[in-house]
């Protein structure tokens, strides 16, 4: 099975901070979208011309967010752990690359007890690094 490594974004995806690649002259170039970009009609005609992709979610980018990898599950999926010290010490993180879903869950250690409290934080889908950015953020995954 070939794997599809890039995908065609919605106009609506396009935000500050979004990562893509734009087919030039030269061939594609890397860019992220800056705080003064304005979205326009040109985005969205290269949009439909299929001349900007962005690349699927790989295991190098969750590591490059700080994510430790734990093990390789099977199936294409991928298990992740990341500890931070407050207010929670730590995230687990499956990814399965071939469906392009993740979860995110918690744990959290009461410490009179000793007793960890697991709690799904989420779980869906996660195509790119600016979903996977996105969710962390709101999660206050840092």
């Amino acid at each position: 099975m070939i794997e599809k490594e890039y995908f065609i974004p919605e106009i609506s995806d396009l935000r500050v901070g979004y990562e893509c690649e734009e087919l030039l002259e030269q061939g594609w170039h890397t860019w992220k979208i800056h705080p003064n970009a304005f979205i326009s009609t040109y985005y969205k005609q290269k949009i439909l011309e299929g001349k900007i992709r962005t690349h699927f979610l790989t295991r190098r980018q969750i590591e490059a967010e700080g994510w430790v990898f734990e093990k390789d599950a099977g199936y294409a999926m991928y298990t992740f752990s990341k500890e931070i010290d407050y207010p929670i010490p730590h995230w687990e993180l499956s990814f399965n690359n071939e469906v392009h879903r993740i979860t995110i869950s918690s744990f959290i250690s009461e410490a009179d007890t000793l007793k960890r409290h697991y709690e799904i934080k989420y779980s869906g889908g996660c195509s790119s690094i600016n979903e996977f950015r996105f969710i962390c953020k709101l999660l206050n995954i840092k």
